[in-house]
């Protein structure tokens, strides 16, 4: 299975705070790179995609689930976070909507 970050990206912009949605089945880190003769070389959409993700989950907006179903089987979730009540503040004080993420634009921008 594979999603591509702008699809990600959309579907960011308009799920409801606590929407959920498996972006990838087997070992991130491993799968984000492939080995060939000449090295290491990283697979470029499943490292956007992962690189999307962290960078979402660390301005807030989601949160990311790994679960493990086998022995070097896992599936990665995305969920859209609520908005916490200092969340809903910050933006108010900002005179922004009380879920930027919704729009195109971010308080953090």
């Amino acid at each position: 299975m594979q999603i591509a970050a702008q699809e990600v990206a959309k579907w960011l912009s308009w799920a409801e705070p606590g929407d959920r949605l498996t972006y990838h089945r087997g070992v991130l880190a491993i799968n984000r790179l492939k080995t060939t003769g000449g090295g290491i070389r990283v697979y470029e959409d499943l490292d956007a995609l992962a690189t999307l993700l962290i960078k979402e989950e660390l301005c807030g907006n989601v949160h990311l689930i790994t679960r493990r179903q086998d022995e070097g089987d896992y599936i990665y979730i995305v969920e859209k976070k609520v908005p916490s009540l200092m969340d809903k503040l910050r933006y108010q004080s900002l005179g922004e909507d009380a879920n930027p993420s919704r729009g195109t634009s971010h308080a953090w921008d």
